[in-house]
């Protein structure tokens, strides 16, 4: 298995049959309650239109989901700025995101993945709903000016 990715509890592997498997870091402790709460936020977003990888297996220590592939916006920021296609797909994105309540914690230009001509969000852990509107507009124009 090939490494993705980690975060402060979870780590990121690509399989060998393309899925990706999502486990607790050394030393982390997840429940199996915790994989089966980030496998419903997950497939709630799928029901709302957000596009999140699917859940194949929830599992006692961890989940496998699809592999997004394409670049981060990080790495799209790198390469040069957004085009006007991706920025209007952001937009569309947060407003969605604002539309239904929702608030990723943790969204940050290495969670968004761009994709078939849309932004995906590839990690819902920090997944916080309902909250109101202006509650989300604040919290999005705060940490997008801090990326």
């Amino acid at each position: 298995m090939i490494r993705l990715g980690t975060g402060s509890r979870r780590e990121a592997w690509l399989r060998e049959d393309g899925l990706v498997a999502l486990r607790a870091r050394p030393g982390a402790i997840i429940t199996a309650a915790e994989w089966a709460a980030h496998a419903v936020r997950l497939r709630w977003c799928m029901d709302l239109g957000l596009r999140v990888p699917r859940v194949h297996e929830v599992r006692p220590d961890g989940l496998l989901v699809d592999r997004v592939p394409g670049p981060s916006m990080r790495e799209v920021q790198r390469a040069g700025r957004l085009s006007p296609v991706q920025g209007r797909a952001l937009q569309a994105l947060v407003h969605a995101m604002v539309a239904h309540a929702t608030y990723v914690g943790d969204l940050n230009p290495r969670n968004l993945v761009w994709h078939q001509g849309a932004w995906w969000i590839i990690d819902c852990g920090a997944l916080r709903q309902p909250r109101s509107a202006e509650y989300i507009r604040r919290k999005m124009a705060k940490k997008w000016k801090r990326s």
